[in-house]
């Protein structure tokens, strides 16, 4: 049996019979399991027989099996590092299938994937195995991002007999020196070719680049993830009109305030959005070599920016710098969550501040500040730093875990 297992925010624990009203909760619900079997949620009578075959996975092979996850001691959902069988061999030594399932109330907030890195990292390092793999449906465009983002790279994609949307086939191997063919596990319809799984392989090997102070994780993967958009209505978008938080019904803003308020704060939530879903590690990945440039980095760039903006149309001695001179704001941003938060918080605050300085000036026409700055040309320009970085941000992001859209 597995043992318990801890990351920034989850208790994972070892599936019990004591967790089995959890996963009747969990797979009663039909978002959940829309992409498993035939898309229904199970009943009671079903629920109790996979607990008692996950149970028995689970004895095994020591060290695998299913891990009950809670946040501030509230279910969130299952992980499994689970052994493949063949039907004439039994268990595949040095193998394990990664899985999750989460409740929808906790989609989107990076769970899965934080869960999932910590069982690959246990899979690996404590037991030695040798190669991971996942799958899920290939319209499952959430479940592959959270493979891409624990560092599993797309193999194959297959349509096994009878079963439609394709599959969308995922496989690791712990040999980071040599690319090999290797038999894909019961259930998978063809022999897929196994690729590195990055976050293991040493820094400076192969096409691998790590760089950067303060121990930060700079490595950039050989092969591009697949590229892929939520959206289904419009596939160029982000995400469907419906889940967008920048649409909104009705006639255009009437003024030309009004008009350069809206640009900005959908420019804002853009940049919001592409930062969405990653962890620590991904926000400060510098997946466009050679800039220095990362997510992390321009959300802290772009605090830094809000103050001097407010520095411009200010009298007096002027704000200090958040982060520092230069490119200080983009060298400091380190994997680490206390750093995510504080430049999170920083952008928050410094937005709100600048904007309400300029609320005190409705004129736009009106000059403000030693350089006699018209509080349009403030506007404007801070509308265009925010689209730039936007731009910078959609390339960022599509590295990381190939999201794309507008």
């Amino acid at each position: 049996m597995p043992g318990d297992a801890r990351t920034g925010r989850l208790r994972l624990v070892p599936l019990s019979d004591e967790h089995l009203e959890y996963e009747v909760e969990l797979d009663a619900g039909h978002e959940v399991v829309r992409y498993l079997g035939d898309g229904r949620a199970r009943s009671r009578e079903d629920v109790e027989r996979r607990h008692q075959h996950r149970l028995a996975a689970a004895r095994r092979v020591v060290g695998l099996g299913f891990w009950v996850g809670f946040v501030d001691g509230q279910f969130v959902g299952w992980w499994i590092l689970e052994p493949p069988e063949r039907a004439d061999q039994g268990p595949v030594d040095g193998q394990a299938e990664l899985g999750y399932r989460l409740l929808r109330r906790y989609w989107r907030k990076g769970l899965a994937s934080e869960g999932a890195c910590e069982l690959v990292r246990h899979g690996f390092e404590d037991l030695g195995l040798t190669r991971i793999f996942a799958e899920t449906m290939r319209v499952d465009a959430a479940s592959r991002a959270t493979m891409t983002a624990v560092g599993l790279q797309h193999v194959r994609t297959s349509t096994p007999t009878g079963t439609s949307p394709s599959q969308a086939v995922t496989s690791v191997r712990s040999d980071t020196r040599s690319r090999a063919s290797s038999d894909c596990p019961a259930g998978v319809s063809e022999p897929c070719p196994a690729t590195q799984l990055l976050p293991h392989r040493p820094s400076g090997e192969g096409p691998l680049r790590c760089a950067g102070p303060g121990g930060r994780d700079d490595r950039v993967m050989s092969e591009p993830p697949e590229r892929w958009s939520e959206a289904t209505v419009y596939p160029d978008m982000w995400s469907d009109p419906d889940a967008d938080p920048r649409n909104s019904e009705g006639v255009s803003p009437d003024g030309e305030r009004a008009t350069l308020q809206d640009y900005l704060g959908n420019y804002r939530l853009t940049l919001q959005m592409k930062c969405d879903g990653l962890d620590a590690q991904q926000l400060a990945r510098r997946s466009v070599p050679p800039s220095a440039m990362s997510l992390l980095g321009l959300l802290r760039h772009l605090a830094e920016g809000e103050r001097d903006w407010r520095n411009w149309i200010s009298h007096g001695d002027p704000e200090p710098k958040l982060y520092g001179e230069g490119d200080a704001a983009f060298e400091g941003a380190d994997a680490d969550q206390a750093v995510v938060d504080a430049a999170r918080s920083d952008l928050v605050s410094e937005q709100s501040r600048t904007d309400d300085a300029l609320a005190e000036h409705m004129d736009l026409g009106e000059r403000l500040g030693e350089k006699g700055f018209a509080v349009r040309e403030l506007w404007v320009h801070r509308i265009e730093e925010y689209a730039r970085h936007c731009g910078h941000a959609d390339l960022l992001r599509e590295c990381i875990d190939g999201r794309v859209g507008q």
